[in-house]
């Protein structure tokens, strides 16, 4: 019979679902993780940064699209920054993992930084 009928009594409707970590003997996936970029420490105890607005002027793109994979490539420039605070390193692991060259990841985050500097917000 099927699991789900009613007369089958072998069946698993009610009780733990068989496959979950818990049942297979398994820790929780984020067990140990005790540290990383947002657990350095809380955000109450940090001071407030500004921006800094002593940046190069650029030429911001015309089409939303190209912005949007700029801030996406300058959002994980800068989360790659925040593990392992090499420039260089960043700069080619993020041209790696979006496929563009450092020259364009660069011209990103320079525009990127440029928007952020001069946003009224």
């Amino acid at each position: 019979m099927c699991q789900h009928s009613y007369y089958d009594k072998n069946r698993r409707h009610y009780g733990p679902k068989p496959n979950t970590r818990r049942e297979r003997g398994l820790k929780r996936r984020d067990y140990g993780i005790v540290k990383g970029p947002m657990n350095r420490k809380p955000i109450e105890t940090m001071e407030a940064v500004q921006v800094d607005t002593n940046v190069k002027e650029m030429k911001i793109p015309r089409k939303m699209a190209i912005i949007k994979r700029y801030a996406k490539m300058y959002n994980w420039y800068v989360q790659h920054y925040d593990k392992f605070p090499d420039k260089d390193l960043c700069m080619a692991e993020t041209a790696k993992k979006f496929d563009k060259s450092v020259r364009t990841v660069k011209n990103a985050i320079d525009v990127c930084k440029y928007i952020l500097a001069t946003s009224d917000e």
